[in-house]
């Protein structure tokens, strides 16, 4: 072969490689999609709702206990990268900080389930039920709801079952905050996963096993409920490598036509 057609030849080649990364490349970044949704409820709100009332919250004043919180579960694709977990705060003092929150999480094994701290809230807004109604505790006053997001998370997980607790800014003698939680069957939106178990991890991240259970019959309470809780994230798109594969045939084609 003579030389300048070797070059030419090289050149196809070098040429079709870059196309081919760059076709890769110029692909947009998956969406962060919500995959996980069991959000604030809808329906059966606060006290005017009698005993079909769907919302309570959830705090603990167990010494031991650092976090409460629930689990998730990821399903429909073997792996995810978690952008965001957002849940809600119920009450508490006034504005607090975007960061004012720990958001915590390991694999659900049951009672041997340990989490570790895995990031800081970026965002604590306030909002309220759909309609604007606010939280009213069984006393009748009205509570605050603070929108809290852990989010930049980018953490690959596979699909399995997740438990996840949050610490922070807590109340006069209690130990963790108050979680936003409901009732599936009188929510009246969308409550993925419910199992009506809230789980308490100790310092350690351990499942304080003596502490995470349905929780009915507290503090007049008459029904299970689970946290409330949205995850969001993206699932890798199977056609990146798919045109990285058709970019790759291209060369072979090249390097058949030319030999």
């Amino acid at each position: 072969m003579s030389q300048p057609l070797a070059r030419i030849r090289a050149a196809s080649i070098a040429l079709l490689v870059t196309l081919g990364f760059g076709l890769t490349a110029a692909l947009p970044a998956a969406a962060a999609e919500l995959v996980f949704d069991r959000g604030l409820p809808t329906a059966n709100l606060n006290n005017a709702a009698g005993a079909s009332r769907s919302n309570v919250a959830w705090a603990d004043t167990v010494a031991s206990t650092v976090s409460i919180g629930d689990n998730f579960v990821l399903s429909g694709a073997p792996s995810y990268t978690l952008t965001d977990i957002r849940i809600w705060v119920i009450g508490g003092p006034d504005s607090p900080a975007a960061n004012a929150f720990n958001l915590w999480l390991g694999a659900d094994t049951g009672v041997t389930t340990t989490v570790a701290l895995a990031a800081a809230s970026t965002s604590v807004i306030s909002t309220t039920y759909a309609g604007g109604a606010l939280y009213q505790s069984t006393s009748g006053a009205l509570l605050k709801i603070y929108q809290v997001d852990f989010g930049g998370l980018n953490l690959n997980l596979g699909s399995g079952t997740y438990a996840f607790g949050v610490s922070g800014v807590t109340g006069a003698g209690l130990t963790t905050p108050y979680l936003s939680a409901s009732n599936a069957a009188l929510s009246g939106s969308t409550q993925m996963g419910p199992d009506g178990v809230i789980y308490g991890f100790t310092s350690g991240g351990l499942m304080d096993t003596g502490n995470s259970y349905p929780w009915p019959t507290i503090d007049g309470w008459d029904k299970t409920s689970d946290i409330n809780v949205q995850v969001f994230a993206t699932v890798p798109e199977p056609m990146t490598m798919a045109l990285l594969g058709t970019g790759l045939l291209g060369l072979v084609a090249i390097r058949r036509r030319r030999a």
